[in-house]
């Protein structure tokens, strides 16, 4: 995507229902998160990339995010995750 800052990691399409995609766009911006069994296997982020570090270090560690998916979480709930 020209003139957009872009970041892609792992799983970023759902493969089967044992997967859950939280994605959303606002403000020219998009996101989406993709968990299985609770653990973050993939993002995209599209636009502000601030969050690429943790993300892949989330991913890399297989956090666990089942105190933030038992919440039917936003995409501000997961990123407040990874910043904390």
């Amino acid at each position: 995507v020209l003139g957009l800052d872009l970041f892609s990691i792992g799983m970023i399409e759902p493969q089967d229902g044992s997967y859950q995609a939280i994605d959303e766009e606002a403000d020219g911006q998009y996101c989406r998160f993709v968990f299985r069994d609770s653990f973050l296997v993939g993002a995209i982020l599209l636009g502000d990339t601030e969050l690429t570090t943790r993300i892949k270090k989330a991913v890399e560690s297989r956090a666990d995010f089942s105190d933030v998916l038992a919440k039917r979480p936003g995409v501000n709930d997961v990123i407040g995750r990874l910043r904390a």
